[in-house]
């Protein structure tokens, strides 16, 4: 019976125009907000300071961003880097307009990377525990793949 489950769910929230919002997108951001009150939650149960957080959570989002963009494009497709290696950082083209090219263009694995990096320097800088800053940084980059694996799925 469960062979016969048609999966007809449109991947768009709102078409309107030229926007459109995608589940992916939408549940992706949830993710980032949960993971980001949560760890204020864990960071005032442990005593911390919470003013502390919004750095973690900086440096988690700009690690995963740049890591999986940077690991994408190196060792998925090298043709950008060097065919156009101005779409590295910046995934636009700009023929009839500006279009964004980059939206499926990064590699789990980057983000991966790009957050272990980003922790690293933060725990160095801190004078922290590498293992304990790293605890905190994965919680916030699990609960956010959680929600964009759900939001791939749809």
């Amino acid at each position: 019976m469960i062979l016969n489950f048609i999966w007809n769910i449109s991947p768009d929230i709102i078409s309107f125009g030229p926007f459109e919002l995608k589940w992916v997108t939408a549940l992706l951001v949830v993710g980032i907000l949960v993971g980001r009150k949560l760890l204020q939650y864990i960071y005032k149960k442990e005593g911390k300071q919470v003013g502390e957080v919004g750095m973690v959570y900086s440096l988690v989002l700009i690690g995963a961003i740049l890591g999986a963009r940077l690991i994408y494009v190196t060792l998925v497709d090298t043709d950008i880097l060097l065919n156009k290696p101005a779409q590295v950082l910046f995934p636009f083209e700009f023929k009839g307009g500006i279009k964004f090219v980059g939206g499926s263009q990064f590699s789990m694995l980057g983000s991966l990377v790009g957050v272990i990096l980003a922790l690293l320097v933060y725990a160095k800088v801190k004078h922290k525990p590498f293992l304990w800053t790293l605890d905190k940084g994965f919680l916030l980059l699990l609960i956010a793949l959680v929600f964009l694996r759900a939001g791939n799925l749809i």
